[in-house]
């Protein structure tokens, strides 16, 4: 390749991507759609270096998106928090239902122990937590993991929608977001059903025999038994 024409594409190589996009967006143009655009004689003779140039140009811009990509990636690696978590007892790892704070519409309660550990030269502020496949539906306050010697940490977490079934034990990760909004996955949990005894039932439909979401009376074999409150087994899980 002559003098000029190296000079060329080592000064097209320096350009700015938008150059070198609308460098390789003509010369495809040119090599491609010659004939609808009327130049195919024009281009003919210069079709070599429109070769070229649209090679240059687009092992350039491939090589600037893969670098871009690897850099943001990295980034996100640099930055990513390894917080490492560690179930308590399975005690105290429970579910039932509740109230979802505003209106009438029933929620899942999970209860349970959780050692939180980090290495980190700040501390982890945990914003949200939820059961995978659920969204939270119960504000709470946030969690400051401070590094690697906290004490293990009692939760209560309200999602929706409602995974588990009357009477069964639910199985399922905790999904943790911490303060740069980045999501930390728990090892599977079980979560045994808090079961209220049939003759805390009965004394409280005494006092409330209505359920708190279709307001029409419950008798006890209507009751759900994980239930914290008067409520129809139907009127949570339809």
């Amino acid at each position: 390749m002559g003098g000029p024409i190296e000079a060329f594409f080592n000064a097209l190589a320096k350009y700015s991507w938008r150059t070198l996009v609308g460098v390789f967006v003509a010369a495809g143009a040119f090599l491609f759609f010659a004939k609808p655009l009327g130049v195919e004689t024009w281009a003919l003779p210069w079709r070599g270096y429109l070769v070229g140039a649209f090679i240059l140009t687009a092992t350039i811009l491939a090589t600037h998106l893969a670098t871009a990509v690897y850099e943001r990636l990295q980034r996100q690696h640099d930055r990513r928090i390894d917080l490492r978590m560690v179930a308590g007892s399975c005690t105290y790892s429970t579910w039932s239902i509740n109230v979802q704070p505003g209106g009438k519409k029933p929620m899942l309660l999970l209860v349970c122990e959780m050692n939180f550990a980090h290495y980190e030269d700040y501390s982890v502020i945990l914003r949200d937590a939820y059961l995978k496949g659920t969204r939270s539906v119960l504000p709470t306050a946030d969690l400051t993991v401070e590094g690697s010697c906290d004490d293990p940490t009692m939760l209560s977490i309200g999602v929706s929608p409602i995974k588990a079934r009357p009477g069964k034990p639910l199985a399922g990760r905790l999904v943790f977001v911490d303060q740069f909004n980045d999501p930390h996955l728990s090892g599977k949990l079980t979560f045994r059903p808090n079961t209220l005894p049939t003759q805390f039932h009965a004394n409280r439909l005494v006092t409330v025999p209505n359920c708190v979401f279709c307001s029409q009376p419950v008798t006890l074999e209507s009751q759900a038994k994980e239930a914290q409150m008067t409520a129809h087994t139907a009127c949570i899980w339809p």
